[in-house]
């Protein structure tokens, strides 16, 4: 009992230490109990686990480094017509056809129409439709490239600073990209925490899952328990079918229930989007990022544990 009673304090401390001072006690409790049977901890993975969004990030990083498929027309039948479709096929065909192609006078022309068409179509069709087709997107990508680029955008955003680039459209918008990544110390060091209690650890995210295994690695998690959006894969070919259930909000809920099979003991998630698997949890851990107001009402009202995650230590620029 006294040896029980010196790790739960042990670790009380540690979460102390790294910010959780908010639910330690409460946390410390769940991470240091006699386990039975399996438990497991789901975390989603942008802005929960790291600070800003690698999913929405690798797309600026592909659009930067002219990496889409371009030369198919299935990538460019996921481009909607009303989004000048037609008009960004030729720019692109151009650049690509210099010697030169990142000093083209189209180049940064290139880069703000195609960092608009995301907010254009969230503003018609909503989240869930854009985080499916954001992963269709990579169609006709080898699963070889995707991890490439994957680690290329992860180290390459980890150097840069933590920033807000705004393109101008021909049409006049304001499109403003958040860039640069940062890892959150205390989240790692919690996954070493419950992976040295006996509780799994997981990744749930909408996010596409290439990208998502090679980060939550950096985190000690397994690419195997990893669950993020998906399309089919063919040959070792990306292809534009996309995997139900899409992770968002019930989908996500889905997913856990058949990937992994057991309630989640923890869950952590820091918007709307991972309300259904925060409501699924023993022990729901709700990220406060501080973004709307109507997150943490929700979260008071369902008496989930709360964290301000500005309090939580955060790595360094690698850069």
């Amino acid at each position: 009992m006294a040896e029980s009673m010196s790790s739960m304090e042990n670790v009380f401390e540690q979460l102390n230490a790294l910010g959780f001072e908010q639910v330690s006690q409460a946390l410390a409790e769940v991470i240091t109990r006699p386990r039975k049977e399996r438990e497991v901890a789901v975390f989603d993975f942008d802005n929960t686990c790291i600070v800003n969004d690698i999913g929405e990030i690798f797309s600026y990083h592909l659009v930067d480094g002219i990496s889409y498929r371009y030369d198919l027309d299935s990538f460019w039948d996921l481009i909607d017509a009303r989004d000048g479709r037609d008009d960004l096929r030729r720019m692109v065909e151009a650049i690509q056809c210099s010697s030169d192609p990142f000093e083209h006078p189209l180049y940064d022309s290139y880069r703000s129409e195609m960092n608009a068409i995301y907010t254009r179509r969230l503003e018609r069709e909503g989240k869930r439709d854009c985080y499916a087709w954001a992963v269709r997107l990579h169609v006709g990508l080898g699963e070889d490239a995707m991890v490439e680029l994957s680690n290329r955008a992860i180290d390459a955003e980890l150097a840069k600073p933590l920033e807000r680039q705004t393109f101008l459209t021909s049409r006049g918008e304001e499109i403003a990209v958040e860039r640069g990544i940062r890892m959150i110390h205390a989240i790692r060091e919690l996954f070493r925490l419950l992976d040295a209690n006996g509780i799994e650890v997981w990744i749930c995210s909408a996010t596409n899952i290439w990208t998502v295994r090679e980060f939550a690695a950096r985190y000690g998690v397994p690419r195997d328990r990893v669950i993020g959006n998906r399309v089919r894969v063919v040959d070792g070919v990306l292809t534009d079918e996309i995997i139900e259930p899409v992770m968002f909000k019930e989908g996500k809920r889905a997913a856990i229930e058949r990937e992994i099979g057991v309630r989640p003991t923890i869950v952590g998630g820091d918007s709307d989007t991972d309300f259904g698997m925060l409501e699924f949890a023993e022990f729901p851990l709700f990220l406060d990022t501080g973004t709307d107001s109507a997150y943490i009402e929700h979260a008071t009202r369902n008496n989930w544990n709360v964290v301000t995650r500005h309090k939580l230590k955060v790595e360094e620029s690698d850069g």
